[in-house]
């Protein structure tokens, strides 16, 4: 059923295979990677050059941010952060 998938479109989100194979995350994972010679790209475009307007939004963020860590040295521990494994943030 993935195989079948996967060959009718190039991008198959990765919740949808979950939800419709009634597998975990990692059979499925082991299917598209191993079986099926599959990888994992971006889930969205960036740009490639940013504008001076979005790199001086940038630099600003990272001072505040460093000025935040200054101040409190326990910041660090307190960010909250996730990675592309968290499927609700592809559904629409």
């Amino acid at each position: 059923m993935t195989a079948n998938l996967s060959e009718q479109r190039t991008a198959v989100k990765f919740c949808f295979l979950l939800e419709i194979s009634g597998l975990s995350w990692s059979p499925v994972q082991r299917i598209l990677t191993e079986d099926l010679g599959m990888k994992r790209v971006a889930a969205k475009f960036v740009p490639r050059a940013l504008t001076d307007n979005q790199k001086e939004c940038r630099v600003e963020t990272c001072r505040a941010l460093k000025q935040q860590l200054e101040t409190d040295p326990d910041f660090l521990s307190k960010v909250i952060t996730g990675d592309e494994s968290w499927c609700y943030g592809y559904e629409t």
